[in-house]
């Protein structure tokens, strides 16, 4: 749609001249757009992998069957927010990263006792695990978590090296939250 515009007397007017000036400042010279455009894709991909999003395979056995090795996700770096039970996240112990599911929460009491997992006295309710799952103990039978500390578990209890062994964490050293797999 176009819209006629009255240019007063005394304006003079050129529409040659707006398209001469128009064309001047917004003309990237035809060799550098493709660099151009590739360096801005490269900066965005690293600003959206930095702050929102890294993708991540899984190695080992010890989340199966929520994941197999070598099968990959996306990670959300956690920052500031909350961690909830049942949530999938990736845990830096030491210089090694691992991903787990968040079982045990601040300030609770978690006891292992005939396969099943406690927690503040109720049984924990694990659907995800399957058809009856068994959860024992390696060294200690009952943790009580400051305020805090997170425990963490694979989903193949018989093959995951976690919080059973290494105890709870401290909230620092969960640096992301699992977001699509």
């Amino acid at each position: 749609m176009f819209l006629a515009m009255a240019t007063p007397p005394d304006c003079e007017f050129s529409t040659a001249s707006l398209a001469t000036t128009h064309r001047m400042t917004t003309a990237v010279p035809a060799a550098y757009r493709l660099p151009l455009l590739l360096l801005l894709g490269a900066i965005l991909g690293c600003m959206i992998r930095a702050f929102l999003v890294q993708h991540t395979i899984v190695t080992g056995p010890s989340m199966f069957p929520t994941f197999r090795d070598g099968d990959s996700c996306l990670v959300h770096p956690l920052g500031d927010d909350h961690v909830c039970r049942g949530e999938i996240v990736i845990v830096k112990d030491g210089g090694c990263r691992s991903i787990k599911r968040v079982v045990g929460l601040p300030n609770e009491c978690l006891l292992f006792k005939d396969g099943r997992v406690f927690v503040n006295g109720h049984e924990l309710r694990e659907p995800y695990l399957g058809a009856a799952p068994k959860t024992y103990p390696v060294y200690k039978t009952r943790f009580v978590l400051g305020h805090q500390d997170y425990f963490v578990m694979g989903d193949n209890r018989d093959e995951s090296e976690d919080s059973r062994v290494y105890g709870p964490l401290e909230r620092r050293a969960i640096v992301g939250k699992v977001a699509l797999n």
